[in-house]
Protein backbone atom coordinates (compact mmCIF):
# COMPACT_ATOMS: atom_id res chain seq x y z
CA UNK A 1 0.00 0.00 0.00
CA UNK A 2 1.36 3.44 -0.93
CA UNK A 3 0.13 6.63 0.73
CA UNK A 4 1.10 10.23 1.41
CA UNK A 5 0.43 11.20 5.03
CA UNK A 6 -1.51 14.36 5.86
CA UNK A 7 -2.31 16.16 9.10
CA UNK A 8 -5.77 16.79 10.56
CA UNK A 9 -5.98 19.90 8.38
CA UNK A 10 -5.48 17.82 5.22
CA UNK A 11 -2.02 19.29 4.57
CA UNK A 12 1.33 17.46 4.57
CA UNK A 13 2.88 17.22 8.05
CA UNK A 14 6.09 18.93 6.87
CA UNK A 15 7.28 21.06 4.00
CA UNK A 16 8.83 17.98 2.40
CA UNK A 17 6.34 15.62 0.71
CA UNK A 18 6.46 12.02 1.92
CA UNK A 19 5.50 8.81 0.17
CA UNK A 20 5.08 5.77 2.41
CA UNK A 21 5.00 2.18 1.19
CA UNK A 22 3.78 -0.53 3.52
CA UNK A 23 4.46 -4.14 2.57
CA UNK A 24 2.98 -6.93 4.69
CA UNK A 25 3.82 -10.62 4.46
CA UNK A 26 0.95 -12.74 5.76
CA UNK A 27 2.86 -16.02 5.83
CA UNK A 28 6.26 -17.49 5.12
CA UNK A 29 9.16 -15.41 3.83
CA UNK A 30 9.26 -13.05 0.88
CA UNK A 31 12.36 -11.73 -0.84
CA UNK A 32 12.06 -8.07 -1.66
CA UNK A 33 14.26 -5.72 -3.62
CA UNK A 34 13.92 -1.96 -3.93
CA UNK A 35 15.87 0.06 -6.48
CA UNK A 36 16.30 3.56 -5.03
CA UNK A 37 17.58 5.69 -7.90
CA UNK A 38 17.16 9.33 -6.97
CA UNK A 39 17.74 11.96 -9.64
CA UNK A 40 17.26 15.60 -8.67
CA UNK A 41 16.62 18.45 -11.12
CA UNK A 42 15.79 16.04 -13.95
CA UNK A 43 19.20 14.36 -13.47
CA UNK A 44 21.01 17.59 -14.39
CA UNK A 45 22.93 17.74 -11.11
CA UNK A 46 24.99 15.51 -8.90
CA UNK A 47 23.29 13.22 -6.37
CA UNK A 48 25.15 12.23 -3.22
CA UNK A 49 23.94 9.06 -1.46
CA UNK A 50 24.87 8.02 2.09
CA UNK A 51 24.03 4.79 3.85
CA UNK A 52 22.42 5.31 7.25
CA UNK A 53 21.79 2.88 10.10
CA UNK A 54 18.25 2.04 8.92
CA UNK A 55 18.12 3.49 5.44
CA UNK A 56 19.62 5.69 2.77
CA UNK A 57 19.92 9.48 2.50
CA UNK A 58 20.23 11.23 -0.86
CA UNK A 59 20.88 14.91 -1.50
CA UNK A 60 21.89 17.27 -4.28
CA UNK A 61 24.00 19.21 -1.70
CA UNK A 62 21.88 22.31 -2.34
CA UNK A 63 18.26 21.99 -1.26
CA UNK A 64 16.79 18.65 -2.31
CA UNK A 65 16.70 15.63 0.02
CA UNK A 66 15.23 12.14 -0.25
CA UNK A 67 15.41 9.30 2.25
CA UNK A 68 14.59 5.61 2.13
CA UNK A 69 14.04 3.99 5.50
CA UNK A 70 13.16 0.50 6.70
CA UNK A 71 11.95 -0.52 10.12
CA UNK A 72 14.84 -1.50 12.41
CA UNK A 73 13.50 -5.07 12.71
CA UNK A 74 13.39 -5.58 8.94
CA UNK A 75 15.72 -8.24 7.66
CA UNK A 76 18.23 -7.13 5.07
CA UNK A 77 18.37 -10.55 3.45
Amino acid sequence: MDFMPVGFDGKPPSRHPELHRQVTCTGGKVRMRIDFMVRFDYAAGETRIEELRHGIFATDRKEEVATLRARPNSSGT
